[in-house]
This record gives C-alpha cells, sequence and structure tokens, in this order.
C-alpha cells in the first residue's frame, strides 16, 4: 500500500473541501470564485512580470499596475527586441523612455510597438495561436 501524505500526523491540508466548510450560499461560491480567479490571474502575471524582467534585464513595475504598463507596447516592443534582435532595433520602437506615454498618455504611434511585437513573434515561428 502506498503511502500518502495526508495520512502522516500532523498532516493539515491547506485547501478545505466541500464537506469541510460550512455551507455557502449560492453568491457566497460565485465571490469564492471569483476571488480565487483574481488570484491565480496575479499569480500568471508575476510570473510573466519576473520573467520579462529576466529577458529585458530590467525592472517593470509592480504586478499590479502590470496591465497598464503594458498598454503602450513598449515592453512588448523590447521583448520584441530581446526575441529578434535583426527585426527590431531600439530606434524603431516608439517612446522607448515611455516620456510622452506619462506625459500625455497613449498616442496612436504606441501601437507600432505592439505591431512590431506580433511581427517578431512570427518571425520567430511562435504560433498565431500563441501569440
Amino acid at each position: 500500500m502506498l503511502h500518502h501524505p495526508a495520512n502522516s500526523p500532523g498532516f493539515t491540508s491547506h485547501f478545505s473541501s466541500i464537506v469541510d466548510d460550512e455551507r455557502l450560499s449560492a453568491e457566497e461560491m460565485d465571490e469564492r470564485r471569483r476571488q480565487n480567479i483574481a488570484y491565480e490571474y496575479l499569480c500568471h502575471l508575476e510570473e510573466a512580470k519576473r520573467w520579462m524582467e529576466v529577458c529585458l534585464d530590467e525592472e517593470l513595475p509592480p504586478t499590479t499596475e502590470l496591465e497598464e504598463g503594458l498598454r503602450n507596447g513598449v515592453y512588448l516592443a523590447k521583448l520584441a527586441k530581446f526575441f529578434a534582435p535583426k527585426m527590431v532595433s531600439e530606434k524603431k520602437i516608439y517612446d522607448v523612455e515611455q516620456t510622452r506615454y506619462k506625459k500625455s498618455g497613449l498616442h496612436f504611434r504606441h501601437t507600432d510597438n505592439t505591431v512590431q511585437w506580433l511581427r517578431a513573434m512570427e518571425s520567430i515561428g511562435l504560433p498565431k495561436v500563441r501569440i
């Protein structure tokens, strides 16, 4: 018979089961699901942030602000430069220091950054499904 850690003395599970919990209303269960989804999303976002920081060799905004930081495509264009340096030079990255973005918000030329990233990912063979 195989030994399972849950059968060990002093084992406490970090997960609760439906049986162990008090009865929850449908609204409470929905709220728990929403919180769990948000938590998992932030965990994945943190993983992506750390990976990008290693690739770019620069510190990115905190996880809770990263979505906003990705809107102008600068970090994506820098990733494109990392993966396809012959295709994307730093000169091709619009607002590389993000000064215009910080001063005036999004400009239509920021979309050039995202387009460069898409083209670079296609050039290295990343399937469109993954992009």
